[in-house]
């Protein structure tokens, strides 16, 4: 336990960096639940990166603050290159009715091919093996692939591949938020059983990244599209309650931490901290 309490500390807001774009809306109506409730629930989960903290989970508490005014944050420091840590992905179940092909070659030019794909082809594995640059599935289960034109996907620079792929899927994503096409981001591993569940109009199948990905782009001052990564994280503390006072008065960073630690010692020597092994749903955060 001693290990986890000296992973969760204070650090100044400014020493941040988030790798994913954040929903407006969303970060407007955490700030206004943030500021009601008073505490900081949970840490966001960062990795250390040269003199900066790649947020991990958490984008949208960490633009939440910033938007109020604060200048420190609680977090929960990791090494993301622990091979307990998954990075995996999302897709997104479309609501809303649209022709896929003629969406797609109204949004790519001359440089993309619109490839209409047999129903038997797993379209989700040619995106994550990185064969096309994204797919869309509609409800009567025809699939179009979107590629680069004579399917050079392959032998461009992966730094070039991370650009194409991301500009790509923020086009189509840009195209349903301009029309209040409604999206819903499910995990990529029951995608395909979500959307018939959820029976939306598409299904779109989106890149899954690595770490170095992550890392690299970040710390170059590019980030993801929104919902690009899903982490999962062995041993994540959860609602630790600190006071937003705390964060916001102006005192040093060794006194904000040290009211940290009693309290975090507080609730362990209390018989506060449990510890749950199965899988836990969190409905509101």
């Amino acid at each position: 336990m001693e290990e986890i309490i000296r992973k969760i500390r204070i650090i100044p807001l400014k020493n941040i960096l988030v790798h994913e774009r954040v929903v407006g809306r969303w970060v407007h109506n955490l700030g206004t639940y943030m500021e009601e409730a008073g505490i900081q629930k949970n840490p966001i989960v960062v990795h250390k990166a040269r003199d900066k903290y790649i947020v991990l989970d958490g984008m949208h508490r960490v633009e939440a603050l910033r938007h109020l005014g604060y200048q420190d944050i609680m977090v929960y420091e990791v090494d993301y290159f622990n091979e307990e840590i998954k990075l995996c992905g999302w897709d997104a179940i479309v609501f809303g009715s649209f022709n896929v092909p003629e969406v797609l070659k109204s949004l790519f030019s001359r440089n993309y091919i619109i490839r209409k794909e047999s129903q038997r082809v797993r379209l989700q594995k040619l995106v994550q093996e990185r064969k096309v640059l994204f797919g869309l599935r509609d409800r009567k289960k025809n699939q179009y692939a979107v590629i680069l034109r004579d399917n050079k996907l392959d032998r461009i620079p992966h730094n070039k591949y991370l650009d194409v792929v991301i500009s790509a899927v923020q086009r189509v994503e840009n195209y349903f938020d301009n029309r209040n096409i409604r999206t819903q981001y499910v995990p990529e591993v029951t995608s395909d059983s979500n959307f018939l569940t959820l029976k939306g109009d598409a299904i779109l199948y989106r890149p899954v990244f690595t770490k170095e990905d992550i890392i690299h782009r970040t710390l170059t001052g590019k980030i993801f599209p929104r919902k690009s990564t899903r982490h999962l994280i062995p041993c994540r503390p959860l609602r630790v309650d600190i006071n937003l006072i705390i964060l916001k008065e102006k005192m040093s960073l060794k006194a904000k931490n040290k009211l940290l630690y009693s309290h975090l010692m507080w609730c362990f020597k209390g018989g506060r901290v449990r510890y749950y092994p199965e899988s836990v749903y969190i409905f509101a955060d």
